[in-house]
Formats: structure tokens, sequence, C-alpha cells
């Protein structure tokens, strides 16, 4: 009998899992033409927030442009970096640290990153209180039967379309100065321009816990990444994005495995019954003889 109920208990978890408790992770391409926010914790508590701006250096090479041509572009592009990085590191925050302009080679960028000792120098350094952040909490929403789906749904970081323009604007300005110096055709330069138009917003949110999950998922040796991205389009209506985890519906589970059980025990009684009454049967036809 004890063979009989671990097996239909088996069953039930392996059915609970093809259906309710699998995932998968997404490969995720990164787009070159893109703005980026990268937010990574580590186990230490430790936060860097990284603001990233294209270098585009595909189309530029498109464009007819040499690689000298473009190292003089990421030059004029890095200043403008350096200074918005400049305005951070002016705020002089305890526990927190900005770096100078740095090149992203996997997403072919120049940008800085924001280090926070913890989450208060983040909160200190954006100046959020306790009450704002208590009216910031995500919402959520819970689904599912066996396994239940809690998904949590925060704002994208860039949140309008004002806030796209002003990263643009970097951009944008680096490439009316670097045309400017250089001589560079007026048609070239507004089909840089117009490129930088088309450009996506990311917002690369890393941890070191896999636990939180969301559409767009992808892992390195450190980190796994939940991936948001959003047109210049969607950003002038709703920016919400979801995180979401799934764990077991333990009270389902447990009424489930009683039932498994409850079954399974009602089964081997009526079988043992049944063999009984055989039994009986067979050996009162053998005293009639």
């Amino acid at each position: 009998m004890k063979k009989f109920v671990y097996a239909l208990f088996l069953l039930l978890a392996c059915t609970l899992y093809t259906f309710g408790g699998g995932q998968t992770m997404a490969d995720v391409q990164p787009n070159q033409n893109a703005f980026r926010i990268v937010r990574q914790a580590d186990s230490s508590g430790k936060i860097a927030l990284s603001y990233i701006f294209p270098v585009n250096s595909t189309h530029l090479k498109s464009e007819g442009f040499s690689e000298t041509e473009i190292k003089t572009f990421r030059f004029y592009l890095s200043t403008y970096v350096n200074a918005v990085a400049g305005q951070n590191r002016d705020k002089n925050v305890e526990g927190v640290t900005v770096s100078n302009c740095i090149y992203f080679t996997d997403v072919d960028g120049l940008g800085f990153s924001i280090i926070f000792d913890d989450l208060a120098a983040q909160k200190r350094f954006f100046n959020v209180e306790e009450d704002e952040d208590t009216k910031q909490e995500s919402n959520t929403k819970i689904t599912g039967f066996f396994m239940k789906k809690v998904e949590l749904f925060t704002n994208f970081p860039i949140s309008s379309q004002a806030a796209a323009d002003d990263l643009r604007l970097v951009c944008e300005f680096a490439t009316t100065s670097w045309c400017k110096d250089n001589n560079i055709l007026a048609d070239k330069k507004q089909a840089i321009l117009n490129n930088i138009k088309q450009s996506v917003f990311v917002y690369d949110f890393a941890s070191t816990e896999k636990t939180l999950k969301s559409e767009n998922m992808s892992d390195d040796e450190n980190f796994h990444h939940n991936i948001f991205t959003k047109t210049y389009e969607q950003l002038d209506g709703d920016t919400q994005i979801a995180f979401y985890y799934i764990q077991p519906n333990v009270p389902i589970w447990y009424a489930s495995a009683l039932v498994v059980v409850i079954v399974g025990m009602s089964i081997s009684y009526l079988v043992l019954k049944k063999k009984e009454n055989k039994k009986s049967l067979t050996k009162t036809n053998t005293d009639n003889k």
C-alpha cells in the first residue's frame, strides 16, 4: 500500500511541476542602439547604478566613418558623459561614489556608475523619504492554484518622454560638436541624429538572486538579469513593468497530499476487502463440497 501511495504522490508532483513550476530563461540579445540603466546589487548589499549612452559604432561604420573617426566621436561623447557624471558627483552624499566615464564593450556604450554602500545611501542620494518610499511600493497580483505566481508591478525608471529626451540630448550635443569641429557633412550628421531618435530604452535589473523573474531574463557568471525594454512611443503611456516569483501554494499542496493518501488507502482497503470476500467465498464453497 505504501508503494501505491508514494506512486500517486510522485505522479501529482510531476504533473504540478510540468504545468506550473517549470521555468526557462529567455535568450536576450542586446540592442546596441539603446540608452541603458543597469542596476546591480551584490550579496554584500552594495548597489551599482550605471547610466550607459550608445556609441552606435556599427551605424557609424555604415555611414562610411573610419575607426579613427569613430574613436574621435567616442572622445566627444565621453566628454559630455563625464560632465553628467560630475553633476552627480557634486551631490557629495555619504556612502555614495561616482565613477568616471568608462566604455562598456558588450553594449558599445559609454557611461558611468553610481555606487551605493547600501539601500539607505541610495535613498539619501535620490532624496527619498520613508513615506515616499511607502507610496512607491509595488502593486501585487497573485494567480495560480497549486503554484502561486506573485507579480510585482513598479514603474520603468525612465518614466516619460521628457526624461528620455534628457538622455538623448547628451548624444545629440556630442554629435553636433563632433560634426562641427570635424567638418562632417550635414546629411551624415542628420543620419546620426535620426538614428539616435530610433533608440530604445533598457532597464537591466541584475542581482545574485534568481528568485525574482521577468518575461525577459538572462544569466551570466555573476548576475541574474531581468531586462525591460521600451520604445520612445511607449514612454508616452503606461510605463509599468512587472517582476514575478513562483512559490508552492502550501495549503493546497497539503490538502492534495491528504487527498492522495486517503484515495490510496481507500483503494487499498477495497482491494483487501475484495480479496477477503473472495477467500471467504472460496472457503465456503470448499466446505459445502
